[in-house]
């Protein structure tokens, strides 16, 4: 094997100690999607044999030694705020036990019909409809007051997939259908990785809910995983790429109907060979650890850190452009572009960005911060004492603790929204209040 592979497994090993540790709180979910993660595509990559990535020794240690720091950032929070996570967790048993609400089933039913309107109108407005599809200028286009209704039902409708989930054996068909359709729109708007998590979180609400089936649920998990890698992968890979090509000359909707039913009926008459298109794009794609390396090695070479500077370049990407002008550059770029690194599409991370900014003690630092905005999502659903909301923010913080592969805006991004909703839902109080009492003069 490679050094790559023994440096990984090494960090692996570490990072696992790590997540049981800390393994209580929402937080160490990240600990342990990274551990997976960073050990995952070099043994792919060796067993495909192949890929035009070359990386040093010095790279990869100076990648592992920052995720490492990252993550003892992570576990400190994660071990001081162990008991709203296991909160968590109780909240929604306690929900099961109780039963269906259907004041919150009528909610989540209103929340999916209504985010699936915004996709909808998103995709006929600005042609917006998959990932990859939309460019600087259509997002900019779009209108703010838009983007903020969208991002809001966006997040709603994490707690909603999740409460269907929960209740999917009393509720039957119906919502069969509607958890199917969200994880389809995982995969198509978020790619594999938003795929695997709305699968995972289906698997998971199960094991919960009918804990006597674990066989069941385990053969469940391992069929998805199979269909993931032989049919859902290759057929997003090709039809992605088809759309893209189309989409300049179709429109959206035009374009991903006929990309779809041509890479269907490639894979399905054997044209498209599955295992090739994922082999092909597991060994050519760079990832999170690879972008820490290149950082460290621009370091290394005389090139200054960006002090902060990155990290607060994410934060105004959230801040309405009306109050704070947005940056010319997203972060990824803004760190390339100050550090002198090829501005390719390189995967932005947390780590990444507190490398860039103070190397290994950024990475530590951010971690904390990392930790402690998760946990604040958490607190602040729990502080509005709903309990559709809490589902809402259980799930938004097990999101953000796996999206490994994540710009520091996701996270601002959610907090803000959090905040929106926490100041919506207290109005609603104060004039529910108010118009009870004047209602009984």
């Amino acid at each position: 094997m490679t050094s790559e592979i023994w440096i990984s497994l090494i960090t692996f090993l570490i990072l696992i100690v790590l997540y049981y540790v800390g393994r209580k709180s929402i937080a160490s979910v990240f600990i342990l999607s990274i551990s997976i993660f960073v050990v995952g595509l070099p043994i792919v990559r060796e067993a495909f044999q192949s890929s035009k990535h070359t990386r040093t020794d010095y790279d990869i240690i100076f990648t592992c030694l920052s995720i490492i720091s990252f993550s003892l950032g992570v576990l400190i929070v994660a071990l001081r705020y162990k008991t709203l996570g296991a909160f968590s967790k109780k909240h929604i048993l306690m929900c099961i036990k109780d039963g269906i609400n259907h004041r919150i089933l009528r909610l989540s039913y209103t929340v999916i019909i209504l985010i699936w309107c915004a996709r909808a109108y998103r995709a006929y407005s600005y042609g917006i409809l998959f990932s990859g599809s939309g460019n600087e200028n259509t997002i900019a286009n779009q209108d703010y007051i838009f983007v903020i209704a969208i991002s809001l039902l966006e997040l709603l409708s994490l707690g909603a997939y999740l409460y269907l989930n929960i209740f999917l054996k009393e509720l039957k068909w119906l919502t069969a259908v509607t958890i199917f359709s969200e994880i389809i729109w995982a995969l198509i708007s978020g790619g594999r990785r938003n795929f695997i998590f709305f699968a995972c979180v289906f698997i998971y609400s199960q094991y919960i809910v009918n804990k006597k089936q674990k066989i069941r649920i385990i053969i469940s998990g391992v069929l998805s995983v199979i269909l993931l890698f032989n049919i859902i992968t290759p057929l997003f890979l090709n039809a992605r790429v088809d759309i893209l090509n189309r989409i300049e000359y179709e429109g959206s909707f035009e374009a991903t109907a006929n990309g779809i039913s041509e890479s269907v009926s490639d894979l399905w008459s054997g044209r498209t060979a599955a295992l090739d298109v994922v082999s092909e794009n597991f060994t050519e794609r760079g990832d999170a650890g690879m972008f820490v390396g290149s950082i460290a090695t621009s370091i290394a070479s005389g090139n200054k850190h960006t002090t902060g500077e990155a990290l607060l370049t994410s934060f105004i990407w959230s801040v309405p452009s009306a109050l704070i002008p947005k940056p010319d550059l997203m972060v990824e770029q803004f760190i390339q572009k100050s550090l002198g690194i090829p501005l390719v599409d390189d995967s932005i991370s947390w780590v990444a960005v507190g490398y860039a900014d103070f190397g290994f003690a950024g990475c530590f630092i951010y971690g904390i911060l990392y930790a402690i905005f998760i946990i604040y999502i958490l607190f602040l659903s729990a502080r509005m004492k709903n309990q559709f909301i809490f589902f809402v923010g259980s799930a938004e913080a097990c999101f953000l603790a796996y999206s490994v592969e994540s710009d520091p805006v996701v996270i601002f991004t959610a907090i803000r929204d959090m905040l929106i909703l926490s100041t919506l839902l207290y109005c609603y109080k104060i004039i529910s209040v108010a118009f009870f009492r004047k209602s009984n003069k």
